[in-house]
């Protein structure tokens, strides 16, 4: 990532003198790049960073909430409708996280008492 972004700022510089965006185009264009740098650069430069300190089960749970996460803040910060189903699918997804975490604890602590037997 840091050798295409060094490749696309000597070209830019190269070709000619950047100037900002005189249109609401063109500010949409840097809007989208600002979404790039924030959301995929960050996300996926800090995401293996933060796995390495949990376990690979909580990092597998963290990511199943991201599609139920992602639909509620589109609900409250930008106002969009989610339909009955949509609830549904972020309802089942919650569910089945909470399921499958206190099955997870129930097996751990099995586990653990047949150790100490």
């Amino acid at each position: 990532m840091a050798g295409a972004f060094a490749v696309c700022a000597v070209a830019t510089f190269a070709l000619g003198t950047p100037l900002l965006p005189q249109s609401a185009t063109g500010w949409g264009c840097l809007a989208v790049l600002v979404l790039v740098l924030v959301c995929s650069v960050f996300g996926f430069t800090f995401q293996p960073v933060a796995q390495k300190y949990i376990s690979a089960v909580q990092a597998g749970m963290t990511c199943t909430t991201n599609p139920a996460c992602a639909s509620v803040v589109g609900v409250l910060v930008l106002g969009e409708q989610l339909t009955p189903l949509g609830w549904c699918g972020a309802a089942l997804v919650l569910t089945a996280l909470i399921i499958s975490t206190l099955l997870g604890n129930k097996s751990r602590e099995g586990n653990s008492a047949k150790a100490a037997e």
